[in-house]
């Protein structure tokens, strides 16, 4: 059963992680690459690159190089830290402890990355306010436009969510919201950051005024509908669930969302009417027997209960 989503009695709170591609902010007005805030970097630096590289090519020779890869050689090379003793430990548990080192390296290294990206960005907005009559100045040199600043703000609010600093994010978009008002995402991301905040009165507005923007966004329904659950208003989760079906009547997710919402308020014959639908349009939709299982279960039909909880396993 491992991988399946748990009834709704047992389900954890979990808080929304915001994934955006980096915004396309570039030094002098030109455009930056995939990498992010580290192309801010790289432009100064590549210029500087091809001259110390050529500089050192000058004074090696491939006597020197021979000599000097000897001498590495003769140096004590120590092994990575997360390579364990083959005769104390068995192959799967050495592998099983190098993973662990690489998955805590990798772990740290993100947080780096992150922490890296958050003040370069923070950088370019301090040299963007130091001085009113330096406006131009700082557009010139580093080509920021309105947008850009937006996007900044965006990519800002987005690691500060997902790093668990909501308050941070919430100041981060509400000052994308200012620079394009009518951009439905901005709102929505609002929206998960207020949520995640515990700000549930601004974030149903959020989503709301992302709804407004574009009328056939699933993902805001579908996190009004989650927090009109939580307060405990499933008419209104219900409600917004079944204009998400409207929208989207092939979806899976969204019959299974309305089921959980059925199931919740006690009507059972409406949550399996739900649960079926996510079969016939996703077979193996991860979870489905054994919410319909508990479904019956709740209906006091124990043999169909079973018969669906064998099938999840």
């Amino acid at each position: 059963m491992n991988g399946e989503q748990k009834p709704n009695g047992s389900r954890r709170k979990r808080r929304e992680r915001l994934f955006i591609p980096p915004p396309a902010v570039g030094l002098r007005g030109r455009p930056a690459t995939e990498a992010g805030a580290s192309s801010v970097l790289r432009e100064y630096i590549s210029e500087e690159e091809p001259q110390a590289a050529s500089q050192a090519g000058q004074g090696t020779s491939s006597h020197g190089a021979v000599e000097r890869e000897e001498e590495i050689g003769s140096k004590e090379v120590l092994s990575d830290e997360w390579e364990a003793d083959a005769e104390s430990l068995r192959d799967d548990e050495a592998e099983t402890r190098r993973l662990k080192f690489i998955e805590l390296r990798l772990d740290r290294l993100e947080r780096r990355i992150s922490d890296f990206e958050n003040t370069c960005y923070s950088f370019l907005l301090h040299a963007k306010r130091l001085s009113d009559r330096a406006v131009s100045f700082y557009e010139d040199v580093f080509g920021l436009s309105r947008e850009d600043l937006a996007h900044i703000h965006d990519r800002l609010g987005i690691n500060h969510n997902n790093n668990g600093h909501y308050e941070k994010a919430v100041e981060s978009f509400r000052r994308v919201v200012e620079f394009d008002d009518r951009n439905a995402s901005a709102h929505f991301k609002l929206g998960v950051a207020c949520d995640n905040a515990g700000n549930h009165r601004e974030a149903i507005d959020c989503y709301r005024k992302a709804i407004s923007l574009d009328p056939n966004y699933l993902k805001a329904y579908y996190k009004l509908a989650d927090i009109y659950a939580k307060n405990e208003n499933h008419e209104e989760a219900i409600r917004c669930l079944a204009k998400a079906v409207e929208l989207s009547p092939h979806n899976a997710e969204t019959h299974y969302r309305l089921g959980t919402v059925h199931s919740d308020q006690g009507n059972y014959n409406e949550a399996v009417a739900s649960y079926f639908r996510v079969i016939d349009i996703a077979p193996s939709y991860p979870g489905i027997y054994r919410s319909l299982g508990l479904a019956y279960e709740r209906k006091g039909e124990h043999d169909k209960a079973i018969e669906c909880f064998k099938k999840s396993v």
